[in-house]
């Protein structure tokens, strides 16, 4: 099945993209999801999401269709749109 990542600021420009289509198996879920662009992009993208042992420490915050999400066992569906975005902090 085929998801659509949206990637914003700041990572858009670490990736030098804005968005992707990706192929994911039927059961994939949001952490096989950020596990296969981990590979593909290697360690820099990687460190953006889990600390050294791992666990899952993201300095974004992740949506899929429109709907914050903090569960990384999610199963992911055929047509999802996930976003990555940029947490904004301000006073």
């Amino acid at each position: 099945m085929i998801v659509t990542i949206k990637y914003l600021a700041p990572i858009c420009e670490m990736l030098k993209r804005t968005a992707e289509e990706v192929k994911v198996e039927e059961s994939a879920t949001l952490r096989d999801l950020i596990e296969l662009i981990s590979i593909k992009y290697g360690r820099h993208v990687k460190d953006h999401f889990f600390d050294d042992k791992m666990e899952f420490r993201p300095k974004f915050l992740i949506s899929i269709n429109g709907e914050v999400i903090t569960n990384l066992h999610i199963i992911l569906r055929d047509g999802d749109h996930i976003y990555f975005i940029q947490p904004i902090a301000g006073g």
